[in-house]
């Protein structure tokens, strides 16, 4: 982790993580950077958050992972998230996806998408 000037980024890239668990406390990080793991799911994003949660997060890049759908009920927990980047996972549909009403940008890219339904599920996408 690194914390400089108020910004608390945790990065954790190629290293094979299949369990976010794995990370330790991340409950005041502004940014998490997974990209290119073997991660498939989120249910244990909040095991070493505490009470508080991840109520600082803006981003989260889960880019290049093995994620197979947007069935991922804990990004709903996270109400400051702007930024979610999931490309290069094997995605096939978005409707799955929580209601992410501060969500400003997302990137799908080089997924298995066949359709943009669920899309309405980020109202503030830009």
């Amino acid at each position: 982790m690194n914390e400089d000037t108020k910004t608390l980024v945790v990065e954790a890239v190629g290293q094979g993580l299949v369990d976010l668990a794995l990370l330790g406390d991340i409950s005041r990080a502004l940014e998490v950077n997974v990209h290119f793991n073997r991660l498939s799911s989120l249910d244990s994003l909040f095991s070493h958050c505490g009470q508080g949660g991840l109520k600082f997060l803006r981003v989260l890049n889960l880019s290049s992972n093995e994620f197979t759908s947007c069935y991922l009920p804990q990004l709903a927990y996270i109400p400051t998230l702007a930024t979610l980047d999931m490309a290069g996972n094997a995605v096939a549909s978005l409707d799955d996806l929580p209601f992410l009403t501060g969500l400003c940008e997302a990137s799908f890219a080089f997924n298995c998408l066949t359709s943009l339904a669920g899309l309405e599920n980020m109202p503030s996408l830009r």
